[in-house]
């Protein structure tokens, strides 16, 4: 008869379907946000002031790309009605200025921030109050160019009456921003679950590098964008960042792909990556510290780090089909995304050395970069479910061998078990040896149905007086054992064998046959660290024996 495949079907409650309503409207309201963050245009309230400036020689100045050398110099014509109750606004880049309006200074940006953090800032933004003119005036610039040899700029520069420049530019960047927030909380899940999975073997590496790398990478896009350092108010500080997370995009990459590959040479290549990312921060720091050149210029170290890495992933993932040691789900995702990442990767860098990539957000590789963390982040969820279902179907395995069926208690395996570490411990304890008289009889008159129940109350009774912590074996066929986390000589174990003798002697049927509990039981204690705990095992046994010896004198006596 053919089989019939069956698949298993998750059902639908109220809870789910109230959880799921929520988490879709949710959705809808954030993306309806984000797609009409610029309904507000900003041109309505803003002014184009970036034409008719002028140098001290009198020649026209291109803001966009000023003259080289320490100091320049510009100004312009400042129509009173067109600045009144406006503010000038504008980018700047790879520039130290003050602004002056008749001779009188209105707007100061030379930051002064310790030297560890280098020159550069990066692109900022900036909002300068005019003052209220009663009659035409001269707007004049000092600018001092951060690097002599390499011109800044003063980009987009207008008057703005509504405060939406700022504004415009927060919006411009939220939907990065989020995106760094949410990829940077994935990263940070799976870094933590890398880190609770220790025992997961060769697993661990792939989480927690992958967790690591989109943590890097989220950093890096977050400090590019134009909230962090307006939030913060530390342009220079978060360039820095930015400069350091590009150095290691390359390191837990290389962890990764090279884990996912299962190289031989792995450990070989996650050094030599070690030293050479260590060895470009050092020198970095180094060189800004000494006034050398700093990591704006130090920054096409970081392109050729960039490049050996692809080309190392390349070579990694080649030999890895060639081995046949990647799987196919991951081999066409990660492929795909990885020579797209790789495509955009290098038109950036192209563009950035050309100087035509002067805005962040022209760049495509971020986009490509998130493509990425996000299939190898699937990727790594289907693991560690997989994971997690072979860890569960283990841990019911191990329960199965170390538990007795009939009774549920810890079995004579559990028992071996617990001796050997009990014997590794500084704590004292008290070993209870218990055994079930007359089990015999009770198999041979009533059966052996009856003898079992006849040890489950057994078992039944060891939990109502044992609940103190103790440890409960069943390791033989009528053999008990107790562990118990405390010295013979506590009240607790007093009172526990006590109220075991009150329950046995209030227990007279078995099967509703009249067949009493007639238990035995001997004990003795264990210090930690003066006998062996197997010596006071068999103590506890041969007390047991005693007792039992004694049970049946006295039967005996009154039979």
């Amino acid at each position: 008869m053919e089989d019939k495949k069956t698949t298993k079907r998750i059902p639908l409650d109220y809870r789910f379907i109230l959880c799921t309503v929520i988490v879709a409207a949710l959705v809808y309201m954030l993306t309806s946000t984000l797609l009409h963050v610029n309904d507000v245009r900003r041109d309505v309230h803003t002014i184009s002031y970036d034409s008719m400036w002028y140098y001290e020689d009198g020649t026209p100045a291109d803001l966009n790309n000023l003259k080289e050398g320490d100091e320049v110099i510009i100004h312009k014509k400042a129509d009173a009605k067109e600045i009144n109750d406006r503010t000038l606004c504008f980018f700047s880049k790879s520039i130290h200025f003050s602004i002056f309006m008749d001779e009188v200074r209105i707007y100061d940006y030379h930051p002064d921030p310790p030297k560890i953090l280098g020159k550069a800032y990066g692109i900022f933004p900036h909002s300068v109050n005019l003052p209220v003119l009663y009659s035409d005036g001269v707007i004049r610039i000092v600018i001092n160019n951060i690097y002599s040899d390499e011109p800044g700029y003063l980009r987009e520069m207008v008057l703005d009456d509504g405060g939406q420049f700022l504004i415009g530019e927060m919006q411009d960047s939220a939907m990065d921003f989020l995106l760094c927030l949410i990829v940077f909380t994935f990263g940070a899940v799976l870094f933590v679950v890398g880190l609770i999975g220790r025992y997961f073997e060769e697993e661990r590496y792939e989480i927690i590098s992958v967790g690591t790398f989109a943590m890097v990478a989220a950093l890096w896009v977050a400090s590019e964008t134009a909230i962090v350092p307006l939030l913060t108010g530390a342009p220079i500080a978060v360039h820095f960042l930015d400069y350091i997370c590009l150095d290691l995009l390359s390191l837990p990459g290389v962890i990764f792909v090279s884990s996912v590959t299962r190289n031989k040479y792995k450990k070989y290549i996650i050094w030599a990556f070690s030293f050479m990312t260590a060895a470009k921060i050092i020198y970095s720091i180094i060189s800004t510290l000494t006034g050398g050149k700093d990591y704006h210029k130090l920054l096409f170290l970081t392109h050729i780090m960039l490049a050996i890495t692809v080309v190392t992933v390349i070579v990694l993932v080649v030999r890895g089909l060639m081995n046949k040691m990647l799987r196919s789900g991951l081999i066409v995702g990660m492929l795909l995304v990885l020579l797209f990442s790789m495509a955009m990767g290098v038109v950036d860098i192209v563009r950035y050395v050309t100087r035509t990539n002067e805005y962040y957000h022209a760049s495509y590789y971020k986009y490509a970069l998130f493509l990425f963390i996000l299939v190898c982040g699937i990727y790594e969820f289907v693991r560690i479910s997989d994971m997690s279902r072979r860890g569960r179907y283990a841990e019911i395995m191990e329960e199965m061998a170390y538990q007795d069926g009939l009774t549920g208690l810890q079995n004579r395996m559990a028992f071996n078990r617990e001796i050997g570490k009990a014997s590794k411990q500084d704590t004292d304890l008290a070993l209870i040896m218990l055994d079930l008289n007359y089990l015999k009889n009770v198999n041979d008159e009533l059966g052996h149905d009856a003898g079992d129940q006849y040890i489950i109350k057994m078992a039944e009774l060891m939990r109502k007086v044992f609940c103190h912590g103790e440890k409960l074996f069943r390791i033989g066929g009528d053999e008990f054992f107790v562990l118990g986390q405390y010295k013979d000589t506590d009240p607790v174990l007093e009172e526990s064998l006590k109220s075991l003798d009150e329950l046995v002697a209030e227990d007279h049927s078995i099967s509703g046959k009249d067949m009493p509990l007639s238990i035995a039981y001997g004990y003795t204690g264990y210090k930690a660290g003066e006998m062996d705990i197997e010596d006071q095992t068999r103590i506890a046994d041969k007390n047991m024996y005693e007792k039992k010896a004694e049970m049946k004198r006295l039967n005996e006596q009154f039979a």
